[in-house]
């Protein structure tokens, strides 16, 4: 049992608020009029931060990976339309 604040406060609740601090740093989400009050908000909010993140990480390695597979096609179809002529 830690003291914080003035009240005492169990470990979890400050491992948890520690890791809702740094995923809201991390991710640059949060820290808005809205704040989650106890420790399983928290923990809810942060491991929604970066799953948020991990999804757009994925969104932007699919958009990355058609752009690629479009341009391996469109080689492919010019050493095709050069080897014709």
């Amino acid at each position: 049992v830690a003291l914080w604040s003035g009240r005492e406060r169990h470990c979890l609740q400050l491992y948890s608020f520690a890791f809702y601090f740094s995923s809201a740093t991390v991710t640059s989400i949060a820290y808005g009029d809205v704040v989650p009050s106890n420790s399983s908000e928290r923990s809810f909010a942060a491991l929604l931060n970066i799953l948020s993140c991990l999804y757009l990480a994925k969104v932007f390695a699919d958009l990355n990976f058609i752009n690629s597979m479009y341009n391996h096609w469109t080689a492919q179809r010019h050493q095709r339309v050069t080897q014709t002529k």
